[in-house]
């Protein structure tokens, strides 16, 4: 996964999840799809 690809993911997340959603299980979720990607590759 490239940077640019990885900070226009991000900018998504941030400005689509409502702050409340932000807990422990969306940052395993989050963490999850990058390692996938990064073995995708």
């Amino acid at each position: 996964m490239t940077y640019f690809l990885f900070t226009k993911m991000v900018y998504f997340i941030l400005t689509n999840f409502p702050k409340d959603i932000w807990n422990k299980n969306t940052c395993n979720y989050i963490l999850d799809f990058l390692w996938r990607n990064q073995l995708n590759l």
